[in-house]
């Protein structure tokens, strides 16, 4: 219903970037990453340098198996915004499921210290050492 509404107003005022990111962030819940990168590069397209969108296409592009421009896109949102929970948490995230642990490590903890009531933020950081945990019982580094 969320997806209908949103293209209404899209019909109402196509030009307005925050639908098309809002949009694209439904279609990113829904796994529709082809969908949801579509509609989060035409919020950047007339927005660029807003660390959200840029965070949103950045997610959905590495989690559509473009990890490497995925990144890309969720390093430019950091940089703009680097207080950002939920960036941080995004690129802990990313590099999680690359299993690079220690650069996770140290987005999930600056995104923890930054805000140490967030939910996400801490899971994503037991997830770190839930993996590191597992992966050190099979005998890997």
């Amino acid at each position: 219903m969320a997806e209908n509404h949103i293209k209404k107003a899209i019909d109402c005022n196509p030009d307005n970037p925050s639908y098309h990111y809002l949009l694209g962030f439904t279609y990113s819940i829904q796994s529709q990453w082809g969908r949801a990168i579509a509609e989060f590069e035409v919020a950047l397209d007339r927005e660029p340098d807003n660390s959200e969108y840029l965070r949103g296409l950045g997610w959905a592009m590495h989690c559509a198996g473009n990890k490497a421009k995925g990144l890309a896109y969720l390093h430019r949102a950091v940089d703009l915004a680097p207080t950002n929970v939920n960036i941080l948490t995004d690129l802990a995230a990313a590099y999680l499921s690359d299993l690079q642990f220690h650069k996770a490590r140290e987005y999930a903890e600056t995104a923890v210290r930054i805000n140490p009531n967030s939910n996400v933020a801490r899971e994503v950081l037991a997830n770190i050492d839930r993996f590191q945990r597992n992966l050190g019982r099979f005998g890997k580094p």
